[in-house]
């Protein structure tokens, strides 16, 4: 009993060490709904067709996923509206998702092009530089960092990257990786996170110091983590 209680003082120490979280991470897993995403494509419906949330189909869980039945242009997901607002506070931060095309027609990928698309309020866009291409039949991670020299402003009275940022009312991510049709593709674990605040490293060394020692006074066990697998996609500019 002395040992319990001499670790009070250590176990309330403990809690009010865990820190405090800044910008809470955009986070879509798909596992086991849609969240309010669509698809759209440069034909309309006409262009993209079986959008569906799959179970058991993402990496893991679920995914949503969409065929290509357009004869020109290409086609992506849409965010819900949760997704708009002020995107300031994820500024030098970094938007990641994941992709799994399978074969239609053909099994000629497409050159990489634009990964993402934010909508501005003002009817521009900030356009990501970098190209997403992705594999047949496995998955690949598309990592894009938030900073104004990996996006062009485009069609809006916006002055700059930060302002634009300030105004996100929609982020479309490409869908359309196989030539020609018939070829789908599902996508999983879109989320944008914050940039790491000066000192982080310490502060999440410390954090998880302090988390441990309160989980052990509180008697409960470590939870195992798992991990999921994919390839990356360093991707390049888009002329």
């Amino acid at each position: 009993m002395t040992r319990h209680r001499s670790m009070g003082p250590l176990c309330a120490l403990a809690l009010l060490a865990l820190p405090a979280s800044g910008a809470a991470a955009l986070v879509s897993t798909f596992d086991t709904t849609n969240e309010g995403w669509t698809v759209n494509s440069s034909q309309g419906a006409a262009g993209v067709d079986a959008f569906a949330w799959e179970a058991g189909s993402g990496n893991p869980g679920g995914a949503i996923a969409a065929s290509d039945i357009g004869n020109q242009g290409g086609w992506w997901f849409v965010a819900s509206a949760a997704w708009a607002g002020d995107w300031r506070p994820y500024l030098g931060g970094s938007i990641h998702f994941e992709v799994y095309a399978t074969a239609g027609t053909s099994t000629t990928l497409n050159p990489p092009v634009e990964a993402v698309v934010l909508a501005l309020a003002d009817g521009g866009r900030l356009r990501a530089k970098q190209g997403a291409g992705a594999l047949l039949d496995d998955w690949v991670a598309v990592d894009i960092a938030l900073t104004a020299d990996r996006f062009n402003l485009t069609n809006s009275s916006y002055s700059g990257f930060e302002e634009g940022l300030a105004h996100v009312t929609g982020l479309i991510v490409l869908g359309d990786f196989v030539f020609q049709q018939g070829d789908r593709t599902r996508l999983d674990n879109v989320r944008i996170a914050a940039a790491p605040e000066p000192g982080s490293t310490w502060l999440l060394l410390l954090g998880l110091g302090a988390f441990a020692l309160a989980r052990a006074c509180i008697g409960a066990p470590p939870r195992a983590g798992g991990a999921y697998g994919s390839r990356r996609f360093a991707g390049g500019p888009v002329a």
